[in-house]
């Protein structure tokens, strides 16, 4: 059973609940691993997961060091002036593409 100090008691099954999916993906990929073939799990799940998750790291990055938004120092910046100052960047054409 989950016990930390940093989850509530009301929490108990969402976290369980969130084991429980992880444990079926990673036995899932394991069947599929042993059934097919290792070299296909990874070229048709592990290659695309590592560069969609490189794609949002660098996303993530690129939010938080736009160089025209203010840098806060630690005794200053609060979530809010966080959250205010942040911003989206998105290529040129992703707004035609989307319609935005």
């Amino acid at each position: 059973m989950p016990s930390s100090p940093l989850f509530q008691e009301k929490h108990k099954w969402q976290i369980l609940t969130s084991d429980l999916g992880i444990l079926t993906m990673v036995g899932g990929l394991f069947y599929w691993a042993q059934v097919i073939s290792p070299w296909s799990m990874i070229s048709l799940y592990g290659i695309p997961y590592l560069i969609v998750n490189a794609w949002l790291i660098t996303i993530t990055l690129l939010q938080h060091t736009d160089v025209y938004l203010p840098h806060y120092s630690p005794h200053s910046w609060s979530f809010v002036r966080g959250a205010l100052r942040s911003v989206s960047h998105f290529p040129k054409n992703c707004y035609k593409i989307n319609n935005m």
